[in-house]
């Protein structure tokens, strides 16, 4: 079983089960295979086991957003979204997204809102959601290339500023 380590601080609120499946891309139970570090934080494979929204695959991986870890071995009932490839190969869920574990080892959590989404369907067998992009770090990466574009900007501002400040500086003290 891999252990991980993983830190949050993110302040939500939880939506309520029909908020939760309204908002999602994919929702589903499923038992957690593997963890593995990657593009945008730790993803989870899930065996999929029911599904209530989404495409029917066998298998997905999930990337654990704010405030949410998942565990090896362990079963939740997930509320995924798709991240930018639109495609299932970058399902996303977090804290604010409703997930919830229903069991851990011998321990049951109960299932609260399983009979609140009614009739799930089984996973197609054989099928796999997209693997995510492991090697393709640009677009996931923590820091969006937008977020970089306003620290150089900031950085470029600041060092006019500065260069002002100094041309004033050698003006008064060099009048001519």
């Amino acid at each position: 079983m891999t252990q991980v380590e993983r830190a949050s601080a993110c302040v939500f609120t939880v939506p309520t089960p029909e908020e939760a499946y309204l908002a999602s891309d994919m929702v589903f139970v499923g038992r957690v295979v593997q963890m593995r570090q990657g593009p945008g934080g730790y993803w989870a494979e899930f065996e999929v086991l029911e599904v209530w929204k989404g495409r029917p695959f066998e298998t997905v991986w999930v990337n654990e957003r704010c405030g949410l870890s998942f565990d090896e071995s362990n079963v939740y009932l997930v509320y995924a979204h798709d991240g930018p490839r639109r495609d299932g190969g970058n399902l996303r869920s977090g804290g604010p997204s409703g997930t919830q574990l229903l069991k851990s080892g011998t321990e049951n959590y109960g299932e609260p809102d399983l009979e609140l989404l009614g009739e799930s369907q089984p996973p197609e067998p054989g099928t796999a959601g997209p693997e995510p992009a492991w090697g393709d770090t640009a677009e996931h990466s923590a820091f969006p290339g937008w977020a970089i574009g306003l620290v150089a900007a900031a950085a470029i501002a600041l060092a006019g500023v500065g260069l002002i400040a100094v041309r004033r500086r050698r003006l008064r003290s060099n009048p001519t």
